[in-house]
């Protein structure tokens, strides 16, 4: 039996009162664990309060072979995110990051750093005054991308105003642009987001967000060679963006 945090990115329903719940833990990676009546008697909540993208601290079986899943056997404590679950923007901000982070954790083992990271996450999503949320998931985005191991190279100067999306480096401007080459606007604004600097609302405009959004899941697919179908992706950009 192993107690440790877990990330919760995915569940559904195992038989009647059961679950099957895609999870993250520093020690092991991803794993899929199952439960069956699942004990929450030490906490004051209901079961479906154990949302997804929920930290917990929990006990569980690790998966035997040739069994692929576990078993979850008791959640111990809820980190509470009570904005992100009551508040429209944080929760659709929250499920983007929630489908980003299925698809790229899979292919991870566990690391301490990875999650610290995305507990960090969490918490300023749920405390930060809702203006600072402009540029919260391109932030996010970018530095999963370095967490990932595909942090860009170089440095955005005069000489070196543009990003490209295949490579991974600020160069000079091209004689040509194509769609991997992101112009001197966004390659500021990206710069920006890797000092941690402040970016003001108006620095570009909504379409411009939504561009760079874009650009940056598609930076995502070209490094992990993953397809990244983002399905809340269109809430979001309306929702955040509007």
């Amino acid at each position: 039996m192993e107690t440790t945090d877990l990330l919760l990115l995915y569940k559904t329903e195992y038989g009647e009162r059961g679950e099957i719940l895609h999870t993250y833990s520093a020690e092991y990676g991803f794993q899929v664990l199952r439960s069956y009546e699942l004990n929450t008697r030490t906490l004051p909540m209901a079961r479906g309060e154990v949302h997804v993208l929920a930290l917990v601290t929990a006990s569980y079986e690790l998966p035997r072979p040739p069994y692929p899943m576990g078993i979850l056997r008791s959640i111990e404590r809820l980190y509470s995110h009570h904005k992100i679950q009551s508040d429209l923007i944080r929760k659709s901000i929250s499920l983007f990051m929630c489908e980003i982070l299925e698809y790229t954790l899979r292919r991870t083992t566990g690391e301490a750093a990875m999650l610290q990271f995305i507990k960090n996450s969490l918490h300023v999503l749920n405390e930060a005054p809702s203006a600072e949320l402009t540029y919260f998931i391109h932030r996010f985005l970018l530095m999963l991308s370095v967490r990932l191991g595909f942090c860009p190279q170089g440095e955005y100067s005069i000489t070196t105003p543009v990003f490209n999306l295949q490579t991974g480096c600020f160069q000079s401007a091209p004689m040509l642009y194509t769609e991997l080459i992101l112009s001197d606007k966004y390659a500021a604004v990206l710069s920006a987001l890797l000092k941690d600097e402040k970016i003001g609302r108006e620095t570009l405009d909504r379409n411009e967000r939504n561009l760079l959004l874009a650009a940056q899941i598609r930076y995502l697919e070209i490094h992990t060679e993953l397809k990244l179908t983002i399905k809340s992706l269109p809430i979001l950009q309306q929702i955040l963006h509007s």
